[in-house]
């Protein structure tokens, strides 16, 4: 840090006119594919610019920032840094960290990840602003934002175990008390065999049932010791839910979104996505803030919607589908 805090000092180009700071440090042993990232809270959107140029690399976002390295007189001058990191190692500032034990093929790929980022900040017309509230946050701060904000209630209240050879439906195991389950008098050990239209032949098509179905929903279950089935009416809630998600917004990345919770059954859960992963775009086109996300998911559309997500570095492109829930097939 001596020449970083004796620059700082005494610098050869105005400290105004140094947008943004990236320190490499420490990139020769890539272990798991994984590259430590510091310092994308230093700056809005910074996190977003860096997963942009990824290609293959595990990125782990770390949200500490340490006066231990060259980024610091700078990022404590309040100047955005970047600064990449491939862990640390026991042979660190020891005779034994020798040239032999460098991965050079692990090296070429964080530095021609660099360049990726430094090209892309150098041919951007505005670099983001520095970012005050960095010096405060840290790693268990990160985790906090992936929380689920309250909690919901369940739609129908029940537990289950996968069909068996022993009868039709699913078997409930447990009706939680207060829920539709209670109200229509379901018991552990009756067997739902439909629930609205839809047949019910495994646990995936009863969540799926569930998170589709809208107020009082008609439900034909099989009880233990009785012939015939029972037709009962679970008074299930009267929103209908599209997505199945909940998010929070990251005051240092605007237009996006973080996902906290994925609803069992519902499309989000199909396409994949989970808690922690980060909505950039939807159908294509980026979105200026949580107001505007809502609204553009809201739409009424066809069958299906695309979202481009971030989910530890990497971009990914996945597409929510909405088509009905499937019938059972004639035999």
């Amino acid at each position: 840090m001596l020449g970083s805090t004796h620059w700082a000092r005494r610098p050869t180009a105005p400290l105004d006119d140094v947008a943004i700071v990236l320190n490499v440090d420490m990139i020769g042993r890539l272990r798991n594919n994984t590259v430590y990232v510091f310092g994308t809270r230093s700056g809005f959107g910074l996190r977003r610019l860096v997963a942009e140029q990824n290609q293959g690399l595990d990125l782990a976002f770390d949200w500490t920032t340490r006066p231990n390295a060259d980024h610091w007189p700078l990022f404590d001058r309040g100047i955005p840094y970047l600064m990449l990191h491939t862990g640390t190692h026991a042979d660190y500032h020891t005779p034994d960290d020798t040239i032999d034990r460098i991965d050079h093929e692990g090296m070429r790929s964080v530095a021609r990840f660099m360049f990726a980022v430094v090209h892309e900040a150098a041919n951007r017309d505005r670099l983001p602003e520095f970012r005050p509230a960095a010096r405060r946050e840290n790693n268990q701060m990160s985790r906090g934002i992936t929380s689920p904000v309250g909690s919901s209630p369940p739609r129908l209240g029940v537990q289950w175990r996968e069909p068996d050879d022993q009868g039709e439906g699913v078997q409930l195991t447990s009706v939680q008390v207060g829920t539709p389950a209670e109200a229509a008098e379901l018991r552990p050990g009756d067997r739902i065999v439909r629930l609205g239209e839809q047949e019910i032949e495994s646990g995936d098509q009863l969540r799926r049932a569930v998170f589709h179905a809208v107020g009082p929903t008609p439900l034909v279950v099989q009880r233990p010791g009785e012939e015939e089935p029972r037709n009962v009416i679970a008074p299930l809630p009267k929103q209908r839910l599209r997505l199945g998600i909940a998010w929070r917004v990251d005051s240092a990345e605007p237009g996006t979104v973080v996902l906290t919770r994925v609803v069992a059954g519902s499309p989000a859960e199909r396409a994949g996505l989970r808690p922690g992963d980060r909505v950039y775009q939807v159908a294509g086109e980026d979105f200026a803030d949580e107001d505007e996300f809502a609204e553009r998911v809201g739409r009424p559309s066809e069958d299906a919607l695309e979202l481009l997500i971030e989910r530890g570095g990497r971009l990914e492109t996945v597409v929510l589908e909405f088509n009905p829930v499937p019938r059972k097939r004639a035999a």
